[in-house]
């Protein structure tokens, strides 16, 4: 497993940067998360970046290569925390688990405790000002909070999921519906993109893209509706399809801009 953080420092020369979390040092790293397509739809690779609006409160859970991935962006630092302009900070979190019952169990945890508004205070306790980049990050207390989350959220494991998938709007109470899912059921068996809260897509690109539980700000519904995947309806050339590590690398100029 491997966790990452992002976050920034008050100094104009400490923007925002993404670590690795390791056992006694922080490494600049950009997860791969971000790197790497998780599905093709008509020739277009998607990667979890390119479903949110990073600088906002977003998440995305997928499942990809053997490896479940968990993105929460967008979580408020506490007020004595600001950047260089007096903006408050924002950190971000990327969890890679294998894909296994337990790392199921984890992200899934982990998973209720964002949408339930329970993940930001834990995660801000173990980041700190100071050090070369302008934070610090408690590794052994962060790696302890995501290993013990399933007791926090009380998941349970009752195999009555709906494997339909359902879109609504970004409401609190959509939110709480889909955290009770989670907190019951194992994740569906499928790839790709499972959960998503965004700001950015419409309900027709998270059909698109056969997200299994989706929230878009854009998205009027005040109730979770079925919504048919496109894998499942398009003729065979329209089809979304899941990447390999063999089928595609993701060109990467930059350290900092992938």
């Amino acid at each position: 497993m491997a966790i990452y953080v992002q976050s920034c420092g008050v100094a104009r020369d400490q923007d925002y940067r993404w670590l690795k979390l390791q056992s006694s040092h922080l490494l600049p790293e950009i997860p791969p998360i971000l790197k790497r397509p998780i599905v093709e739809i008509e020739s277009k690779y998607l990667r979890v970046a390119d479903a949110i609006d990073s600088q906002s409160p977003s998440l995305v859970l997928a499942r990809s290569q053997g490896e479940l991935l968990l993105l929460v962006t967008g979580l408020e630092a506490r007020k004595e925390r600001t950047d260089f302009m007096g903006r408050r900070v924002r950190n971000s979190l990327a969890w890679i688990y294998p894909d296994s019952p337990s790392g199921d169990r984890i992200l899934r945890a982990l998973t209720v405790l964002a949408l339930q508004n329970r993940l930001a205070v834990p995660i801000d306790r173990a980041i700190h000002p100071g050090g070369d980049y302008g934070f610090t990050v408690d590794s052994h207390a962060l790696e302890k909070f995501s290993e013990t989350a399933d007791v926090e959220a009380e998941i349970e494991n009752n195999y009555n999921s709906e494997t339909r998938n359902k879109l609504g709007g970004d409401r609190e109470f959509l939110r709480e519906e889909i955290a009770l899912e989670l907190q019951a059921n194992p994740l569906p068996n499928k790839p790709g993109f499972l959960v998503m809260i965004t700001s950015i897509k419409t309900e027709a690109a998270l059909r698109e893209m056969g997200v299994w539980r989706g929230l878009s700000s854009r998205i009027e519904s005040e109730r979770l509706t079925s919504a048919l995947a496109v894998a499942e309806t398009a003729p065979p050339t329209q089809k979304k399809r899941y990447l390999s590590q063999q089928q595609w690398q993701w060109p990467c100029l930059s350290p900092y801009s992938c």
